[in-house]
């Protein structure tokens, strides 16, 4: 069932994506989005770990949002994506976070999104991971914005509100539908600011989560303190909420997991502890003790 019910919602997901874009083909590049090789690149649909749907998931199953890929025109990869859509059958580039060998998420791929939801998913179930309970197959993750804006220099990844807003219309109400997650954790407080508005006519049990964008240029801003509040995790406490197969496991630019939450000790304290306040928020709301 878990197999099934995982390809039923990618299909259901990737054919959305698909008619989005070719309807909207035209305004969306009115927005000037970045076209790799002059080519127009469609939107995709999120990454789904292959037991995100398994019964062990029930009662903490995540989706996650970042705001959108950092990608340029002259991107190999990008290319071939933008490519597939002209000349192919466009499901390499609908379905490219489940086809690219890794997900096509930096956040993702530098650790960031995988640690904090285990930190979500400790807190969630009231326990720590068992050696092989990796989070990495167990959670759903995309971007809210599914295309891409630089500045008119090339250099800088942009932010186009227009595209998160009518990203979340077309695309991410259904996912959430679909993926019928728990929690969703969003990171940036632009991206919580659209979900939390309109989540609930997509569900009624998710609960949202804020966090700072974990990219190293937010973490060094304000998240290299070296003075630790009472009740803080350190780096060992964060890396008990993480299951043992994955602390070695390599990340992007070299590091693994665990080499990732010894130089962000302070940011995955600090968002522990926002997670323990939304909690506690969270139980006061619902009337539980």
């Amino acid at each position: 069932m878990n197999q099934q019910q995982h390809e039923t919602v990618r299909q259901i997901l990737v054919d959305n994506a698909r008619r989005i874009s070719v309807d909207h083909q035209v305004e969306i590049e009115s927005w000037d989005p970045v076209k790799p090789g002059g080519n127009f690149l469609p939107a995709y649909i999120p990454y789904i770990g292959a037991d995100y749907f398994s019964p062990r998931t029930k009662g903490c199953r995540i989706l996650a949002y970042a705001l959108s890929q950092n990608i340029s025109k002259s991107d190999g990869f990008a290319v071939e994506w933008a490519h597939d859509w002209k000349e192919g059958t466009g499901t390499v580039a609908l379905d490219r976070q489940n086809q690219n060998g890794g997900v096509a998420m930096h956040p993702f791929a530098t650790g960031h999104i995988p640690i904090l939801a285990y930190l979500l998913r400790s807190l969630a179930f009231g326990r720590k991971p068992g050696d092989g309970e990796s989070i990495f197959w167990e959670i759903a993750a995309t971007n809210l914005s599914k295309f891409s804006f630089r500045s008119s220099n090339g250099k800088w990844t942009t932010d186009n509100y227009t595209s998160l807003r009518r990203c979340w219309e077309w695309f991410s109400r259904l996912e959430v539908e679909q993926l019928d997650p728990d929690f969703i954790l969003c990171c940036d407080h632009r991206v919580y600011n659209i979900v939390q508005v309109h989540v609930p006519a997509a569900s009624k049990k998710a609960r949202v989560i804020l966090v700072a964008f974990p990219s190293l240029r937010v973490i060094n801003r304000h998240y290299r303190k070296t003075r630790f509040h009472e009740g803080h995790l350190r780096a060992p406490q964060i890396k008990e909420r993480i299951a043992a197969v994955d602390l070695d496991r390599s990340v992007d630019h070299g590091r693994t997991i665990s080499q990732v939450i010894d130089r962000d000790e302070y940011y995955f304290a600090e968002m522990f502890a926002r997670m323990e306040t939304a909690f506690s928020v969270i139980a006061s709301s619902s009337g539980a003790t």
